[in-house]
């Protein structure tokens, strides 16, 4: 790994010149608007409120290209290596099982991994999971439930994170791929009870630096029958802000809500727009200012932004109205 970074030349003069031309950005979304490839994203959440189910359904979702949340679009069957590194694995079938009512998985494009022991502090276990990675094939996804117990001493101390950063990021440089980190928040200590931290991120701060996108995961009623997914860092990756779901116990699946008065105007408009896609309908200028309560004029703004322009097509059919035709 080491020697490879050495040996690699120098970007300056001619060759810095001829990237700025000529590079090929290799990012992409495997989930549009919320997950992409090679972006490492972490979903943190208090226990119990819902990592490993929403994990499971982005992993069967990914698997037979079926809209997650029965809304945003994955363009192409993508291969997930799921490595579970807490809870019973007689649950995740059986969880599967349920899911796969409403969301159909191909297996040829699963593995599931329960290695018992992983330390990546020491190399030689961070060895062993690239060998078993590569003994299935080159992922698209690789999620890790959860982090913490990657590693032992803590991830809150520098050296345990940054040899789980270390990990990450030869996984980045051999597979190319997406990363899914699922992370614990830390329990509020008795000065924050009175008030809900923004952003309860546990662990140091080299962890949360190395994550490109990060999410909490938040539930917003005492039964955890809805939650939602608020970003919290989005580096080069064009994601939602704000995705409020509900859940569905009797397949322990998730579906996406629309809230016309949940997150900024941008959100709300492409929230809106996959909607019409997934629906097959076409929408209109005035329609989309009313359900997304813009102003027309604000709304004018929005569909000159580039995140607009690639998923709509606007045409003015009838004169003076434009259609809006969700690519």
């Amino acid at each position: 790994m080491l020697a490879s970074t050495v040996n690699s030349p120098l970007k300056t003069g001619a060759a810095l010149l001829n990237d700025l031309a000529n590079l090929t950005i290799t990012s992409h979304p495997i989930i549009e608007d919320f997950l992409y490839t090679p972006k490492v994203t972490m979903i943190a959440a208090d226990p119990g409120v819902g990592k490993s189910l929403i994990a499971t359904q982005i992993a069967l979702s990914l698997s037979s290209a079926t809209p997650l949340f029965g809304v945003l679009t994955i363009p192409a069957p993508a291969r997930v290596y799921y490595l579970q590194l807490e809870g019973d694995y007689e649950e995740f079938i059986e969880r599967m099982r349920l899911m796969r009512e409403v969301v159909p998985l191909d297996p040829a494009y699963l593995c599931w991994d329960t290695t018992p022991v992983l330390n990546v502090l020491h190399p030689v276990h961070e060895d062993i999971v690239v060998k078993r990675i590569k003994s299935w094939g080159r992922p698209d996804l690789i999620i890790f439930d959860p982090i913490y117990r990657t590693v032992r001493g803590g991830l809150s101390k520098d050296e345990p994170a940054s040899a789980f950063v270390q990990f990450s990021s030869r996984l980045k440089a051999t597979f190319h791929c997406a990363q899914l980190l699922l992370h614990h928040t830390h329990r509020p200590s008795r000065e924050r009870d009175a008030k809900e931290e923004d952003d309860p991120f546990y662990g140091s701060q080299w962890l949360k630096a190395h994550v490109d996108v990060s999410y909490l995961l938040k539930a917003e009623n005492p039964n955890r029958s809805r939650a939602s997914l608020i970003n919290k860092k989005a580096r080069g990756a064009n994601v939602l802000r704000y995705i409020s779901l509900e859940y569905h116990p009797e397949t322990m699946t998730c579906s996406m809500r629309f809230n016309p008065g949940e997150g900024d105007a941008l959100t709300r408009i492409l929230t809106y727009v996959n909607f019409c896609k997934q629906s097959g309908k076409v929408t209109d200028f005035y329609e989309v200012a009313q359900v997304c309560s813009i102003s027309h004029a604000h709304l004018r703004r929005q569909i000159k932004l580039p995140a607009l322009i690639e998923k709509v097509d606007f045409a003015n059919d009838p004169p003076n109205k434009t259609l809006w035709k969700p690519k």
